[in-house]
């Protein structure tokens, strides 16, 4: 039987290249995949119910009956919750006058190229703060991110610490990815799995003149973007936020202690590989402490086989997406 491992598990990614219609769409999915580490590691399945996904998530251990030999025993009961999770769209278009990329003869497929990587760069951000943050507060039907949710929207131990910090507030976040875990979830009815990159036919459009001659007509050149997807938390032990952390200032073994407890409290659960993502700031910070500790290494001892930061066993991610200004969480 075949073993499955990071080169051939169904992530975005791979399974992108094999149903990807286009040319253009495989460019797209590629640059995505380079840009977003979550993309690369996490894995992703078809939702359930088109553009929701229904599942149940156990709270609590099964308990079961010890008795003598012969004797009875009761049906074993734990705590559950049932879940639905949603997808979200993320779009952008990409604009631009036709008479400007003629002007720029054989030069004009570059600049469009790069223009269009700024989009894609923008939705991959706004994609990644979507699932981390969520999209609106009280709203069921858009993402509900993982710092709204319990257990990680307060302190809890063993699955949101406090570190202490007073400012410049960052969180990273360690989590283990999987089917039965922590993945995301696509659209079965999309042949694209929910990310198009469209080029479209010159369009007719409207614009307002400085000159006397008020609105008038040109025609543009649009490309535009599509982003669909969700998460699904199966398993709240997979999902570790470790909050508070002044990102400005420089990392304490005291983190790197917690990093390690937070892997382990629940590794006679979990199996696969653990991820830590962080910020910019906080990923040089842990990259400046390997040159101090031999807590943070470089080491090819993971399943990519290239040379990445880890802390043990753990592969340190450096997410862009994640410097925003975080809260105090109590």
């Amino acid at each position: 039987m075949a073993e499955l491992e990071y080169g051939n598990r169904d992530n975005l990614f791979n399974a992108m290249k094999a149903k990807a219609p286009s040319g253009e769409i495989l460019d797209l999915t590629y640059r995505l995949v380079e840009r977003d580490p979550i993309l690369r590691d996490v894995p992703t399945y078809p939702a359930n119910n088109g553009a929701t996904h229904f599942g149940h998530r156990w709270l609590t251990d099964i308990t079961p009956t010890v008795s003598v030999v012969g004797g009875g025993w009761t049906s074993s009961v734990a705590q559950g919750q049932q879940y639905d999770e949603d997808m979200v769209l993320v779009r952008s278009r990409y604009q631009c006058p036709a008479d400007v990329l003629q002007h720029m003869g054989s030069g004009a497929a570059a600049y469009r190229d790069a223009q269009e990587g700024i989009h894609e760069k923008s939705m991959q951000r706004g994609w990644t703060s979507t699932i981390i943050r969520g999209t609106a507060a009280g709203s069921n039907k858009l993402v509900n991110g993982m710092a709204s949710r319990a257990p990680w929207n307060a302190i809890t131990t063993d699955y949101c610490v406090d570190m202490g910090g007073s400012t410049n507030l960052r969180s990273m976040w360690l989590v283990n990815p999987g089917a039965a875990k922590f993945h995301l979830i696509h659209n079965p009815n999309n042949p694209t799995l929910g990310v198009k990159r469209t080029p479209k036919p010159q369009q007719l459009v409207t614009v307002t003149d400085t000159d006397a001659n008020g609105s008038g007509k040109r025609w543009d050149e649009i490309t535009e973007f599509e982003f669909e997807h969700g998460i699904c938390i199966c398993e709240n032990m997979a999902i570790k936020r470790i909050a508070n952390n002044d990102h400005s200032a420089t990392i304490a073994a005291a983190t790197i202690e917690k990093i390690i407890e937070l892997r382990l409290i629940h590794d006679n659960f979990l199996d696969g590989q653990w991820f830590l993502w962080c910020d910019p700031r906080m990923f040089i910070n842990l990259i400046k402490l390997a040159q101090t500790e031999a807590n943070v290494i470089y080491s090819s001892d993971n399943p990519y086989r290239v040379n990445l930061p880890m802390i043990g066993d753990i592969i340190v991610r450096n997410i862009e997406a994640l410097n925003y200004d975080d809260t105090d969480i109590q």
